[in-house]
């Protein structure tokens, strides 16, 4: 026998059952299966004993004008109150539900800010402070997104910066002014601007003292270039995407940094992305091509 539940036998077979508890005073018949089950409705619920039988109604009285009616037991036991037709339902409800009795007796009339229609709301939710009322949840949207905007809006955390090249007023959030460290500018056109007046020289990103501005050897030539670019199979050797794809030629970048050197084994194809990517962290970039190049020299068995 298994714990916590109780010796019953099958209504239709005689089969001995283990139930639990709940199910034996919920269910006033038990079986083994549902085949059990259908054999002893064939026998036992037929005609007046039947769930669904249609002559199951019981007499009843209208409650305003006393008619007598038919209704099923479970709709009686579900209503309070049974009427013949909605006529007579709303009679009864315009006589005895009102003052304290009404559904809507807590409510307050009211109009909404938006539309204007006139709508019933609880007391309890206009005790509230700084709330105001509508009558749908549109006009709500609406309303917000009409007059909470801006500074007006309870998150509002922002700032209005003058932009260093046009002068004009702009928006900005802390997260946009922690990010720009020297300048502030209103889009990209006048950063774009600033910049090539700002950043230049010791202001510059990439600023070496004493290597600016010299000219590349004569030997680093368009023939130079193209043989790279040939050994590399016309393919960026950090993003690996080809000359096709980029739709531009691809550039030759100087792993040493260095523009007075043409030895091809310090030379790479990249595109201009990626040219433009390794000019920060300029030891970690040298030790990684370098790595890279070693490679593409043991594929093609040539040792130096």
């Amino acid at each position: 026998m298994k714990r916590n539940r109780t010796k019953v036998h099958c209504d239709s077979c005689g089969k001995t059952l283990f139930l639990i508890p709940w199910k034996i005073k919920n269910y006033k018949h038990h079986f083994c299966d549902k085949k059990c089950k259908g054999k002893w409705d064939s026998k036992n619920s037929i005609g007046k004993n039947g769930a669904n039988y249609q002559n199951a109604k019981i007499k009843i009285k209208c409650c305003f004008c006393k008619k007598e009616l038919l209704r099923y037991k479970n709709y009686v036991e579900k209503h309070k109150h049974n009427f013949c037709n909605p006529t007579c339902r709303n009679k009864w409800m315009s006589k005895y539900q009102r003052g304290k009795e009404h559904p809507l007796y807590d409510r307050i009339k009211i109009k909404c800010e938006y539309c204007g229609k006139v709508c019933y709301k609880p007391k309890h939710k206009l005790e509230r402070k700084n709330r105001h009322n509508f009558c749908s949840k549109e006009c709500t949207y609406k309303w917000r997104s009409k007059f909470i905007r801006g500074k007006n809006h309870p998150n509002w955390r922002g700032v209005f910066l003058k932009c260093d090249w046009c002068h004009k007023k702009y928006k900005a959030f802390p997260r946009d002014i922690k990010n720009k460290k020297w300048h502030n500018y209103c889009g990209f056109t006048c950063r774009v601007k600033g910049q090539s007046k700002f950043l230049i020289g010791k202001y510059a990103s990439a600023y070496i003292h004493g290597k600016g501005g010299k000219p590349y050897t004569t030997k680093f030539d368009d023939f130079c270039r193209e043989q790279i670019r040939i050994r590399d199979g016309y393919r960026c050797q950090l993003c690996d995407r080809t000359q096709n794809k980029n739709k531009q030629q691809l550039c030759i970048h100087h792993i040493d940094y260095q523009k007075q050197h043409a030895d091809p084994k310090r030379l790479i194809t990249l595109c201009r992305k990626c040219n433009a990517k390794v000019n920060s962290d300029r030891d970690y970039w040298y030790a990684y091509f370098i790595y890279i190049l070693n490679e593409i020299y043991q594929r093609n068995s040539v040792k130096y």
